[in-house]
């Protein structure tokens, strides 16, 4: 009995033997059927890692005042400021007086009618004209200007109606300004005493000076001319009464 423990106790030391180290394990395995040796290594110590966390993209504030207009610049922005029509005020468009409307200058001793009204343009009336109608009171000068300002607006005078100065008998001097380019007929038809008459306009032809519009003046009068239309102009005034 005794002799039979001591052989079974034998027999388990033969079937497993284990011997462990620091850098692994051994197995020895043994048996009536099976012969096996197996390494297990040890897995190597891994590198700590480090991650960062993902930030989500903000959605910038925008203002409830603005719109997304202010926040993104146009290419046509400029194009449009520069584009927009100015207002115009109501002071400004009440200086558009009506065509044939007739007003005094005192400066000027003379009366004008409105020809062209003019437009508007960046606030400002521009390309009103007028036609020299009369003298206010007879005076031995008349000085027709280049323009003559009234309401606000500066017109440009550009005529001279039929009869406007016939048989004034006081004028001595008759200067006219370089914007005018149409005489009326008889205009100054029987101002016998002008003793000088400059014309400063180059506009001139004879269908645009009316008949008769220099007869009966002055004899011995001067007449100023510029340079250029002399020649021109000295067939057509004698032509249009001048002697």
């Amino acid at each position: 009995m005794l002799k039979k423990k001591m052989i079974q106790i034998l027999l388990a030391g033969v079937l497993v033997f284990c011997v462990i180290q620091i850098s692994g394990i051994k197995v020895f395995a043994a048996n009536k059927n099976i012969a096996m040796l197996s390494y297990i290594s040890t897995p190597a110590t891994l590198p700590p890692i480090y991650y960062t966390p993902s930030i989500p993209k903000q959605t910038p504030m925008i203002n409830d005042a603005a719109s997304f207009d202010d926040l993104i610049p146009s290419d046509n922005d400029e194009a449009l400021e520069s584009n927009s029509t100015p207002k115009v005020s109501n002071t400004t468009k009440n200086k558009l007086k009506k065509v044939g409307t007739v007003f005094s200058d005192k400066k000027t001793n003379l009366k004008y009618s409105i020809v062209k009204k003019g437009t508007i343009t960046s606030g400002k009336v521009t390309g009103a004209q007028v036609e020299c109608k009369a003298g206010i009171k007879k005076k031995n000068q008349i000085i027709i200007p280049d323009t003559v300002t009234w309401n606000g607006v500066t017109y440009q005078v550009v005529s001279i109606s039929a009869n406007a100065f016939k048989n004034n008998t006081k004028l001595k001097k008759i200067s006219i300004g370089k914007n005018v380019k149409k005489i009326g007929k008889k205009a100054f038809y029987g101002c016998k005493n002008v003793k000088q008459l400059s014309i400063k306009s180059k506009q001139f032809t004879d269908k645009k000076i009316g008949k008769d519009s220099f007869a009966k003046m002055g004899k011995g009068m001067t007449v100023r001319i510029p340079k250029e239309k002399y020649a021109y102009y000295k067939k057509l005034l004698v032509k249009k009464g001048i002697r």
